[in-house]
């Protein structure tokens, strides 16, 4: 990433804070019955039932393919057929706010890096961020299935977060580091990693905390309202 010498870094989660896109949406409401009954199956078998393979797909122990494989069996979708339809569904995501980037934009032209941080799988760094450009707005992209580690992984030994140290250690102990999420769980551990958390709910969409920093980092001021 760029060094981050401005007044801060934002980071924004990807799944219900900038995109609520689902795995074979695009499925999901086709015309061909069978593609919808397969996008049902394979999503009750991935999400709707407990397995093992959730967490070393998010952690990228696991390939896409090698899950899809897995999944045949249970499913009785075929794996190439399965992850053509997660490859095209994975490209075809979108962002929740078409004001986001703009947003992004005007932080970024006033020094603000602005980078995305998701628990996600391999199918974000191969489909999702290419498709969308999403490299082009976003500098960091920090993918848990590239580092190894989930955004709320406690702490290790030295005091160090499995997935935001190596970033943190290379923006300095002063750097202002935000992160916008939904989810209120790891916010106890995201902070004693000493990244500000500004929790997306109901009353405070990504978008809005994006306004709310800006008006605490960009030149005009303004107090950081609503933390």
């Amino acid at each position: 990433m760029s060094e981050c010498g401005g007044p801060g870094l934002i980071l924004l989660d990807w799944y219900h804070t900038l995109s609520t896109s689902l795995f074979w949406e695009h499925w999901s409401v086709s015309p061909d019955p069978a593609l919808r009954d397969a996008a049902a199956r394979l999503a009750h078998a991935l999400f709707g039932t407990r397995n093992d393979l959730i967490d070393p797909w998010l952690r990228g122990q696991l390939s896409a393919e090698q899950v899809l494989e897995r999944l045949a069996p249970t499913t009785a979708v075929d794996p190439a057929l399965a992850l053509r339809g997660l490859a095209e569904g994975c490209a075809g995501m979108h962002l929740l706010s078409p004001r986001i980037l703009a947003q992004v934009e005007r932080l970024r032209a006033h020094g603000v890096a602005v980078g995305i941080a998701t628990d996600n799988m391999d199918t974000f760094t191969r489909w999702t961020v290419p498709a969308l450009g999403l490299d082009r707005w976003f500098d960091p992209i920090l993918n848990s299935a590239e580092r190894g580690a989930l955004k709320g992984d406690p702490l290790d030994d030295a005091g160090a977060s499995p997935f935001f140290g190596p970033l943190l250690a290379g923006l300095g102990p002063d750097a202002s580091v935000f992160l916008i999420d939904d989810s209120a769980e790891i916010a106890s551990v995201v902070e004693e990693a000493g990244i500000v958390f500004c929790h997306v709910s109901a009353q405070r969409s990504a978008g809005s905390w994006l306004d709310v920093l800006a008006g605490s980092l960009l030149p005009a001021g303004g107090a950081l309202a609503g933390t």
